[in-house]
């Protein structure tokens, strides 16, 4: 039984969602490996300000994509799921930018 007793508009919500963050396991694995890397090197300050950033990141984007801005009503469900794909992919630029 997946979803448990869920309706069927949550079920599509939430595979919605999955489709939309699928996109970004690539950029969450390498953001994690280098992060990984960068503190087994003893630096752990960079991973730290770029794991926090892009949380941060993620808030601020999902939050225009989710509810809009100004006369754009925003894309709702899908919003948030792009939200994160956009802020693992920034924070996977910046941790090989390193």
């Amino acid at each position: 039984m997946v979803a448990g007793e869920a309706t069927n508009e949550v079920k599509d919500l939430a595979l919605t969602y999955l489709e939309m963050t699928v996109l970004s396991y690539p950029a969450a694995a390498i953001a994690l490996i280098g992060s990984g890397a960068l503190r087994g090197a003893g630096n752990t300050k960079i991973p730290l300000l770029i794991n926090g950033g892009m949380n941060i990141l993620n808030i601020m984007i999902s939050s225009v994509l989710i509810y809009g801005v100004f006369s754009w009503e925003g894309m709702g469900f899908v919003g948030a799921g792009l939200g994160l794909t956009i802020s693992r992919y920034i924070g996977a630029a910046a941790i090989l930018g390193c």
